[in-house]
């Protein structure tokens, strides 16, 4: 255990959001933030929730959003439907949370999926509209993105690779070629709709046989998002929803040990955006539920305090680089004065 007790606080597609409704961040957070150290990380989410949970390897996102039972031989990989279009030299992608995919549509498509692959030995499932699996005994040594990061972006260059990469880049095209002419996506082009004309494979692993890691620094984590929530229950690391925040932040001490982790996702790209009004009420409902929370545990329950707003930073606060911003802050004020 490090000597350290931290608040780990992340919260993916803030900086986005900020910079698409040109809005500021909020004064509490934006106070947090002049009074941190700033220190540049790899803005990549999953690798960060790999990390704190110290797994030792890419997390198996699929097998968790399918909530599989430790000890599993399945090995899973998230197959989320996607649009994908070409544009002049390059091709690019739009997730599903730009189709409006229906459950019947769902199912329909899974159905040809099934059926189509069947001697490949792959089993497509529906976790909901927008997420869907895919399971497999083969080609399992392979390296993919994560479909935030691809999402308005060209992807050629974000291909599976590995032992096992040109296999599923093969899939990816073999399903294009399926769906093309498939009867959800022939009525969606007669009602004026993007169609949905491929999958995109990643988030893949195996549920593990035991613990992920049985020396985490994690002993607290505050999420809404359920396949979080039973990354956790495998961890046998202790859970909340995000409103229970506030209450906990205000009744722990010191005398606890471990790392808090809060997770916000719902300014992800893997959803569908808000609105500048409905963005403004996240804001407001961060400031009164979260940032009013986050100072005063300095004073209270944690060493340090860091927040990821997904722009490849962490900002981190102490109660050190707080006094040192009041003093310096004390200083400019008495300059004037000492000068005179």
């Amino acid at each position: 255990m490090h000597d350290k007790k931290i608040a780990h606080i992340i919260i993916p597609g803030l900086e986005a959001y900020s910079q698409f409704y040109a809005l500021e961040y909020s004064d509490k957070l934006a106070g947090l933030l002049n009074r941190s150290e700033k220190v540049a990380i790899d803005d990549d989410y999953y690798g960060l929730l790999s990390t704190l949970f110290e797994s030792g390897s890419s997390l198996p996102v699929a097998g968790l959003k399918q909530k599989c039972e430790p000890g599993g031989n399945e090995y899973l990989l998230c197959a989320d439907p996607v649009y994908m279009q070409a544009d002049r030299s390059q091709l690019l992608m739009f997730d599903s949370h730009d189709l409006e995919i229906s459950m019947s549509e769902a199912k329909q498509i899974i159905e040809s999926l099934n059926t189509h692959f069947i001697e490949d030995g792959l089993e497509f499932s529906i976790i909901n509209e927008c997420q869907w699996t895919v399971c497999t005994s083969d080609f399992t040594r392979v390296d993919t993105t994560a479909l935030y990061r691809v999402i308005n972006r060209p992807l050629l260059d974000a291909m599976p690779t590995g032992e096992h990469g040109s296999q599923w880049k093969a899939y990816i095209n073999e399903i294009q070629m399926l769906l093309y002419h498939h009867d959800v996506n022939l009525v969606r082009q007669d009602k004026g709709m993007k169609t949905v004309n491929g999958i995109w494979f990643w988030g893949g692993g195996a549920c593990p046989e035991e613990k992920l890691n049985q020396h985490t620094h994690l002993r607290q984590v505050f999420t809404d998002e359920q396949w979080l929530l039973h990354l956790a229950k495998l961890d046998t690391i202790a859970a909340l929803p995000n409103d229970a925040f506030g209450q906990y932040s205000v009744k722990n001490n010191n005398s606890d040990s471990g790392d808090i982790l809060y997770i916000d996702t719902r300014l992800s790209s893997e959803y569908k955006r808000l609105s500048s009004q409905q963005f403004t009420q996240w804001i407001l409902s961060a400031e009164k539920n979260l940032w009013s929370h986050v100072k005063p545990m300095l004073a209270n329950n944690v060493d340090q305090i860091n927040i990821y707003p997904g722009n490849g930073f962490c900002y981190e606060v102490t109660s050190s680089t707080v006094l040192s911003t009041l003093l310096a802050k004390i200083k400019a004020y008495m300059q004037p004065i000492i000068g005179r």
